[in-house]
């Protein structure tokens, strides 16, 4: 594999370790969402959006692999091209309906008190430490699906395997697939965001965390990783 293109996946996994973005597991309790008018929680409602995707896009194109799969879902063309059959456009919008909801749970002071009083009851679904680092502001949602999770997604979906590249990315960054790919000591975080943080100041990465100077971005990356423990 050529080493950019392993720079480009790790370099997601970096952006999803730092932003939080959606969780996706049909038992992850990162994937809730909160009804405010039922008052009712759902665990995995991305993943059954995500899963409901993948089976409308197999159903009008058959020959679709995982790539293609993950393309069209990550992807925003396809939500609105004629091209794609409206039932699979519907399922891609879904998704975007189950993000929003996660981002307002998870995002919302009010809502996460509410799940934190829920988490203490009985039989209760919800992640008290989840919750409570959230309410901290530990932890950071962002509303973008990346390729290398709905990847993942696809792939477990399917029961297929990562294909090799995949493999060395986790390999590189860890092996969880759930924002903990970079291990999920405190310490390794953080040198993970001092990291983002002087290629911001330094003018190689933007605020929006987009890459403004490619060269530069890789040898820092490089030396970074290198320590990385």
């Amino acid at each position: 594999m050529k080493k950019t293109r392993l720079l480009e996946i790790i370099r997601e996994e970096i952006d999803t370790a730092i932003n939080e973005i959606p969780v996706i597991g049909l038992e992850k309790p990162e994937d809730i969402s909160y009804d405010k008018e039922s008052k009712t929680t759902e665990i995995g409602g991305l993943a059954k959006a995500i899963n409901n995707a993948i089976d409308k896009i197999k159903d009008n194109f058959p020959e679709a692999d995982k790539k293609q799969i993950t393309s069209l879902i990550v992807g925003k063309k396809a939500r609105k091209s004629e091209k794609i059959p409206q039932d699979v456009r519907d399922a891609l919008k879904k998704i975007d309906d189950a993000i929003g909801k996660q981002r307002d749970t998870l995002d919302d002071p009010k809502i996460l008190k509410i799940l934190k009083d829920l988490s203490n009851k009985p039989k209760s679904n919800i992640d008290s430490e989840i919750i409570d680092k959230y309410i901290s502001g530990e932890k950071r949602f962002s509303d973008k699906l990346q390729s290398p999770q709905t990847a993942r997604a696809v792939d477990r979906y399917l029961g297929e395997e990562l294909s090799d590249e995949e493999k060395e990315a986790e390999a590189a960054v860890g092996t969880d697939s759930t924002a903990k790919s970079l291990g999920a000591e405190a310490e390794r975080m953080a040198q993970v965001q001092k990291f983002m943080g002087k290629m911001k100041d330094e003018g190689v990465v933007g605020d929006d965390n987009k890459i403004l100077d490619a060269k530069k971005y890789k040898e820092e990356f490089a030396k970074f990783k290198a320590k990385l423990k």
